[in-house]
């Protein structure tokens, strides 16, 4: 392998680990921070904790991985409630919200809305689209996602009332390495949403970004239905 391969391969590498491990690390700190203070009730406590043991069990899956250049042995495909996802992705970020005075809204409209795939990677999706919400979203603003049953699929919507992004960089955001222009003063890989579509193709769905500048930002994931 010559330098430059190796350089090319420790810079992916770099980019990889820095993208996947923010939104987990931050939800950990955030949780740390709270117990450190002595702030919460018991029950809010245990709460906390398990949010943190289950923040670095996802860390422990998304880093092995990236080690093995994003490549797994054996894919294990389960079912996947997309509802339960829904509310423990909003759980988690439930502190991060308050601190960044941020309200999130979830609606399903069941329990039951089940997907045949790998559990992380769909928790992945909705780290990176909330990552890229809590960068560019101002104090006040209010997030809303919710999921219901559309034929065969299931469509999950996000929405929020940001500043959203221009109509000629709605297709472009979503190609690998680009940052809109309202980025550019801002950290980052120009990987999430990419990586947010690539999952999603992986279990057969469709991701589209809908958005105009004063008007929010619009995401709309819809996944095949379980047969099973």
């Amino acid at each position: 392998m010559s330098n430059k391969e190796i350089n090319e391969d420790v810079a992916w590498m770099r980019r990889m680990v820095s993208h996947n491990v923010r939104m987990p690390m931050a939800i950990i700190r955030g949780y740390g921070d709270v117990l450190r203070q002595n702030l919460l009730s018991e029950g809010e406590k245990q709460k906390a904790i398990d949010c943190i043991c289950e923040n670095i069990v996802y860390l422990d899956q998304v880093l092995s991985v990236i080690f093995e250049s994003g490549k797994t042995e054996e894919v294990m495909m389960n079912e996947v409630n997309i509802s339960e996802v829904l509310k423990t992705v909003k759980s988690y970020m439930s502190e991060m919200a308050k601190n960044s005075d941020l309200t999130i809204n979830v609606i399903t409209e069941n329990n039951d809305m089940y997907i045949k795939a790998e559990l992380i990677p769909v928790i992945r999706i909705f780290y990176q689209i909330f990552e890229n919400a809590f960068k560019y979203l101002d104090r006040g603003s209010v997030i809303n996602i919710s999921a219901h049953s559309a034929g065969d699929d299931i469509l999950i919507v996000y929405k929020d009332n940001g500043e959203g992004i221009d109509t000629d960089e709605v297709e472009m955001i979503l190609e690998k390495g680009y940052r809109g222009r309202n980025s550019l003063k801002k950290s980052g890989s120009g990987l999430g949403l990419y990586e947010a579509v690539e999952i999603t193709k992986r279990y057969n769905g469709t991701f589209v970004i809908k958005s105009r500048k004063g008007h929010g930002f619009s995401v709309f994931i819809s996944f095949p239905k379980s047969k099973e």
